[in-house]
């Protein structure tokens, strides 16, 4: 190369030598080391590997052309019987430095025998050593150019991989469309009857949504899969704890239940104007909306909103309640079993008994705000009870220790009060809750009365001398609760009648004489 650029013979003699000199270039090698490099480095950035490998197959293109062009070199300046540079490549600038133009016009040469084959050479005036050496450098080059194009192809496909699913996904749909002429029917969805064009636009629409928003779905799924069980449970904290905070069951939880809470998550994707669940659907979800907008009788859930609690307290019961999407929805789930084996596992059961009161709470709010509406526009409560009863199951209002009748009067009189309705009005309004309080004492008295049966039923029972010692407490709930009856009542049954309503004879005959005895005394007592 010194004599080439010198255009000096004087190194003639020392060919030996310069070729050995070449054994430097082994010192090549030592890049490596630069890969350990990278390895280290690896972790400490988040590498974008389709542009890395896209710019790797770049590089080892233009070093392979840079040693078929230094070796070309090379062989030409010791091939003596050969042609020179000039010889060979046609064009040359004379005034322009020599080893600059051997190198460029020797580097393109590389690249063309890579990429499109030899091209710039005169192949004819090479010696055979010349020609022996591009002859293996056309073959390599070959080899080259399938890996190169073998790389980015791979790259490309991989950068468009999505796309083309989407694409084939939505070409599907449209065959399906088309061959069952959708288009032209009236589809029937829960009873309502929408024109073949919308629900095609509809299902165009959720799968537009679906290719935008399930890539990221797919990339969080497809990570927590890949992890190791420790490193899953932590990304998934880290991805979901702060949309698990925001559901009040979990805003002061253990971090070890949330984290394995966010590590059993699982991810929908609901169109526009679905139904999450219906009123008879079995309540199995926990839901937090991620992105979109649910609507639910206790108003609008928007993202990082909490649904479906009821999972915590009746779960497998009827929901009694619809959700229904008002806009492309990102739902995520939380399973009823694996909620209720979590609180179990942490000791934190007591979140459950919260949310059942929180529950009741919010229920008996909504269910009285929506009493309250009625009662102002029938005018009279017996409507409102009606809802009431309705809600919360027939003859609630009057059962003993229940404040549902209380809550109604209270907040009709404050409705009646902020809508200034005239005294006479509502004196008349709140006159017609006298019947159902009547009830509500009646129906106390007879409890109180019920009780009482009970507790001398008790006493009679728990008195040894009745019964020779031998204990009857455990027949209370056979006479006194399952079929009602009063000390009175054993008093006129005798033995085999007892023993027809399930008790052993031998106490039943111990139990009718005693009762008679009782009985007996007491009347006598009594004159």
């Amino acid at each position: 190369v010194i004599s080439v650029a010198m255009n000096s013979n004087a190194a003639e003699n020392l060919r030996v030598l310069r070729i050995m000199k070449l054994m430097r270039l082994l010192k090549l090698l030592r890049i490596l080391k630069g890969m350990r490099i990278f390895k280290r480095y690896e972790t400490e950035f988040a590498i974008d590997y389709k542009v890395l490998n896209l710019s790797f197959l770049m590089t080892a293109l233009l070093f392979t052309a840079h040693l078929m062009a230094c070796f070309l070199g090379m062989i030409i300046q010791f091939d003596t019987a050969g042609p020179t540079l000039e010889d060979i490549f046609e064009g040359m600038d004379e005034g322009k430095s020599p080893v600059q133009q051997y190198f460029f016009f020797a580097l393109l040469w590389g690249l063309s025998v890579i990429t499109v084959g030899p091209m710039g050479m005169d192949h004819v005036a090479l010696s055979d050593v010349q020609r022996g050496y591009v002859d293996f450098v056309i073959v390599l080059g070959a080899l080259a150019n399938a890996a190169l194009i073998g790389g980015i192809v791979a790259i490309l496909d991989e950068i468009q991989e999505r796309k083309r699913i989407f694409y084939q996904q939505m070409n599907q749909l449209n065959s399906f469309l088309i061959s069952n002429t959708v288009k032209s029917r009236k589809i029937n969805i829960e009873g309502n009857i929408v024109d073949g064009k919308d629900f095609c636009r509809t299902l165009r629409r959720f799968y537009l949504y679906r290719a935008q928003q399930g890539a990221e779905v797919e990339d969080h799924e497809s990570v927590l899969s890949t992890c190791s069980p420790y490193l899953r449970v932590t990304v998934a904290n880290t991805l979901y704890s702060d949309l698990l905070r925001a559901c009040p069951a979990f805003a002061t939880a253990r971090q070890e239940l949330v984290a394995e809470l966010a590590s059993k998550i699982e991810s929908r994707l609901y169109s526009r104007g679905d139904r999450v669940f219906s009123t008879t659907d079995p309540t199995t979800y926990l839901y937090v909306v991620a992105r979109g907008a649910v609507l639910t009788d206790r108003g609008i859930s928007r993202k990082g909103g909490v649904f479906g609690e009821e999972v915590f307290y009746q779960y497998g019961e009827p929901c009694n309640r619809a959700a229904t999407c008002i806009t492309e929805c990102h739902l995520l789930t939380l399973e009823g079993a694996t909620l209720k084996e979590a609180l179990q596992r942490y000791g934190c059961t007591d979140i459950r008994w919260r949310m059942l009161l929180r529950g009741k709470v919010i229920k008996v709010a909504s269910e009285t705000e929506r009493a309250v509406k009625i009662v102002a526009r029938a005018g009279d409560a017996t409507a409102g009870v009606a809802s009431y009863h309705a809600a919360f199951g027939n003859g609630e209002c009057y059962i003993q220790g229940c404040p549902l009748l209380r809550i109604l009067k209270d907040h009709v009189v404050e409705d009646l009060l902020n809508r200034k309705v005239p005294l006479p009005e509502r004196t008349r309004v709140l006159q017609t809750f006298a019947k159902h309080e009547s009830r509500l004492a009646h129906s106390l008295a007879l409890k109180r009365a019920e009780e009482q049966r009970k507790e001398k039923m008790r006493q009679f029972l728990d008195e040894d001398d009745n019964f020779g010692g031998i204990d009857m407490q455990r027949h209370l709930p056979v006479l006194a609760e399952e079929h009602g009856l009063a000390l009175g009542d054993l008093a006129h049954l005798t033995g085999p009648e007892l023993q027809q309503l399930g008790i052993p004879l031998g106490d039943a005959l111990r139990i009718a004489a005693g009762a008679r005895t009782v009985v007996g005394d007491s009347a006598a007592e009594g004159k």
